[in-house]
């Protein structure tokens, strides 16, 4: 949901309570918010060896429509646990923020290979701030704006 305003998940037979589980995740975790909610019967034709077109057995199935939550644009779970790590690193007064001289020492959009738009959103973001500092809910939000979804883990 970092890269989409909308996310459909579906499951199908034995796979019904790990999507029922994973949009509940979803859900509590203020990532996504529920739109729709469909059931249906799924009957699939095949061809048998004889090549006469039949039906499999029809398997109930069930579909989430979902779109982006209050926090379903920000790093999440290992990646967030490393933003705080990098939160707490370069904090070293102890005093629960970031100057943005510190911020620029990081060099996140360099380090996480921003591209042109990323970086111009969190200037964007930087130039909204009240104070010329960050503390960490705001330094994540700051880190999710440069840090690409698809980016692999290291």
């Amino acid at each position: 949901l970092r890269m989409e305003e909308e996310l459909f998940v579906s499951g199908r037979g034995n796979t019904i309570s790990m999507a029922c589980t994973l949009v509940e995740v979803l859900k509590r975790e203020k990532i996504a918010d529920v739109e729709t909610i469909s059931t249906a019967m799924n009957v699939e034709p095949f061809f048998n060896r004889s090549g006469d077109a039949r039906w499999t057995q029809p398997t109930a199935m069930i579909k989430f429509s979902l779109k982006r939550g209050e926090f379903g644009e920000y790093v999440a779970d290992y990646r967030q646990r490393k933003v705080i790590e990098i939160f707490e690193k370069t904090d070293d007064q102890q005093n629960g923020s970031l100057t943005f001289e510190q911020l620029e020492k990081l060099e996140f959009a360099k380090k996480f290979r921003a591209n042109e738009e990323q970086i111009e959103q969190s200037k964007k973001f930087l130039d909204n701030l009240k104070e010329k500092k960050l503390d960490l809910p705001t330094f994540i939000k700051y880190a999710s704006i440069l840090i690409h979804p698809l980016l692999k883990d290291k």
